[in-house]
């Protein structure tokens, strides 16, 4: 696809874009997220949507991508930061999106959450795929990717997903659920 394609579907959808923008900055807003210990979550946010502005077009294949992918890099960090749950993420996309686009949102935003960890480091997986302290971001997500991809095919099993284990918990009606210790 060519750059002013892509850089036409977004000034032909700027209003759903700043939408979802706003209500992005306006759910971190909301639990008090900071970046940098001091401003406003959504210049984090909006750090990461900028790298959709300029590389989007090539992974878009048609207009259709363009919202989920935009959606991704501002809700990015809703499921471990504001306390969103798959479930939310495709709701709050909804109401921008159709249903295949707000799944494929939810998508983007769950393979971009961290796993659990007391700190940032941990929970992103100790410095990179190997836990050599790698800090090339192609490399590292291609290490999260392929950690996760086996546990869990995309989506919940009423979206075609298989509903195996991700990180020890099975999905259930709702969301994840943490398996019970002890045989209880």
């Amino acid at each position: 696809m060519k750059k002013q394609i892509f850089d036409q579907w977004v000034k032909d959808h700027q209003q759903e874009i700043d939408e979802i923008r706003q209500a992005a900055h306006e759910l971190h807003a909301s639990v008090n997220q900071t970046y940098d210990g001091d401003k406003p979550y959504g210049i984090h946010l909006d750090m990461v949507a900028s790298t959709v502005y300029e590389y989007g077009y090539l992974v878009c294949d048609d207009e259709n991508d363009l919202l989920p992918l935009l959606f991704g890099a501002y809700f990015h960090d809703s499921i471990e930061d504001a306390r969103l749950t798959y479930n939310n993420v495709t709701q709050y996309a909804l109401r921008w999106m159709n249903e295949q686009q707000a799944l494929t949102a939810a998508e983007i935003v769950y393979a971009l959450t961290n796993d659990k960890g007391r700190t940032r480091a941990e929970r992103a997986g100790e410095g990179g795929p190997a836990g050599d302290g790698a800090l090339d971001p192609v490399d590292h997500a291609r290490g999260r990717a392929a950690r996760r991809l086996p546990r869990h095919r995309l989506g919940p099993p009423h979206h075609g997903g298989d509903g195996q284990l991700r990180n020890g918990r099975r999905l259930v009606a709702g969301g994840w659920a943490v398996p019970r210790h002890g045989g209880r």
